[in-house]
């Protein structure tokens, strides 16, 4: 799946209220993935998954999508989603999704405690194309804990042992996944009202 845009088309179309909706009244998503060397990431199926069930609204889910420009102005940014027909033109970088360890001295020189946590870190934005305003623009980072592991005599946070085992690493990064995808949803839902072609105001 590396270099390669995967675009779901839930729905191009759907009549409110006897009226079409116009392309123009759709919701981009674009998610620009990290790389993770424990496990592969299903971040964006699983965000995917949950922005359909609002209200049946024209959404488009670009995965693998290419990272905005760094210093991209508003103006850009509203070019770029008329561009794709946007409403709302959303944006989500991931730029880190791996584990970290925390150490603790248990007993001095002879007993180490690490606890492994899985994170994800990135910044989310939100663009009102035809408002021409950006309603949301924040980093996130969320953070999952696994099973500590200890270590004895030798202190050695490079040691591959204390990186959780395999089974565990997969668990944790779902559990991690689902987290940020849940909290990515309810920031979209509200800052889209949930029901985006519901005022134009």
């Amino acid at each position: 799946m590396n270099h390669r845009v995967k675009t779901i088309i839930l729905s191009s179309m759907l009549l409110v209220g006897g009226l079409a909706v116009r392309a123009q009244d759709s919701v981009i998503v674009n998610i620009s993935p990290a790389a993770c060397p424990y496990a592969d990431s299903h971040l964006a199926e699983r965000l995917e998954y949950k922005l359909s069930t609002l209200n049946h609204q024209p959404l488009a889910v670009n995965i693998q999508a290419a990272k905005p420009a760094k210093f991209e102005n508003l103006e850009q940014v509203i070019t770029r989603g008329k561009a794709q027909k946007a409403r709302f033109l959303i944006d989500i970088t991931v730029e880190k999704l791996d584990l970290i360890q925390k150490k603790i001295t248990v007993v001095p020189l002879a007993v180490y405690r690490y606890q492994v946590y899985g994170i994800i870190t990135g910044q989310l934005r939100i663009v009102d194309v035809a408002k021409r305003r950006v309603a949301k623009m924040d980093r996130f980072y969320w953070e999952m804990k696994g099973s500590d592991q200890w270590q004895l005599i030798d202190d050695e946070p490079t040691d591959p042992a204390l990186k959780l085992p395999a089974d565990e690493k997969i668990s944790l990064f779902d559990a991690l996944e689902e987290k940020a995808a849940v909290a990515l949803f309810e920031d979209i839902k509200a800052a889209t009202r949930g029901n985006h072609f519901d005022s134009q105001e």
